[in-house]
């Protein structure tokens, strides 16, 4: 797995490098004024739709690496959605809040619409994995995965795959307008880890609009099921966020400032 780090934000001081974790000695360094810094991990398989191999967009706020507890958002775009479009969409919020590092998994390829255009769940559980140790976090750092849509509908198979693993990393889940779908990657044997509890302890924050136009699917209605769904397996919703005028991207593009507020409900819960 090869890594390209560059800046793409306008601070200070960030270095843009190439990294190639069998080979650590070969880096290319060239110090650059930043905001935060963005990774394109390039993996074997081989993704066509940049160059074919751009695989994770990461920027981390200037200084994380000074405080106790590192916060990190991974986040899946949705479909016909670029990591790098991800990431823009999400720089705004990460701006005010100022506390986490982002990691934007372009786990598309950019061609079509079957479950062999994406990254498997188990896949993206293997590269946030990988991902973290690369990048020094700790258990005791905090660890979001954020979904939209269809990367909303992925990422309870996600957590399951991560809890399966024996090395679990994931603390907390946006999932945003796109509800839990049992035609997904969850097979009947990860939802009875636990005795049925495959989500204890972990939290999680719903987010829906009112007029989204398949609201059964990814609207309000669909959320309230995820969210009954989600508590039946033990898992803590801390909050279902709703714009009452909101269609399909109310998460990044409501007035309310639903990504905002999802980010202090976590701030709040995990002090």
């Amino acid at each position: 797995m090869e890594v390209f780090e560059k800046n793409i934000l306008p601070l200070k001081n960030l270095t843009l490098f190439l990294y190639h974790p069998a080979k650590p000695h070969l880096h290319y360094h060239l110090q650059q004024k930043s905001l935060t810094t963005v990774i394109l991990s390039i993996h074997h398989r081989k993704f066509l739709q940049v160059k074919g191999l751009i695989i994770i967009f990461y920027g981390e706020p200037t200084g994380q690496n000074n405080k106790a507890v590192k916060k990190i958002i991974f986040s899946l775009p949705g479909h016909g959605s670029t990591a790098e479009q991800d990431y823009d969409a999400w720089k705004s919020q990460l701006i005010i809040n100022g506390n986490y590092a982002l990691a934007s998994v372009n786990w598309w390829d950019g061609k079509g619409e079957t479950l062999q255009n994406y990254y498997s769940p188990k896949q993206v559980v293997k590269e946030i994995q990988y991902f973290l140790t690369q990048k020094n976090y700790k258990k005791t750092d905090l660890v979001i995965l954020e979904g939209f849509s269809r990367g909303s509908a992925n990422t309870y198979p996600v957590v399951a795959y991560d809890i399966a693993s024996g090395q679990r990393v994931i603390d907390g889940v946006i999932s945003a307008s796109g509800k839990y779908q049992s035609d997904f990657a969850v097979t009947p044997e990860l939802l009875n880890q636990n005795n049925g509890q495959v989500f204890a302890d972990v939290s999680w924050i719903l987010v829906c609009g009112e007029k989204d136009p398949t609201p059964t699917l990814n609207g309000c209605e669909g959320m309230q099921e995820t969210q009954t769904f989600l508590e039946s397996k033990g898992a803590k919703v801390l909050a279902l966020l709703k714009d009452p005028n909101g269609s399909h991207g109310s998460f990044h593009k409501s007035p309310l400032k639903l990504a905002e507020k999802a980010l202090s409900t976590f701030d709040g819960y995990f002090k």
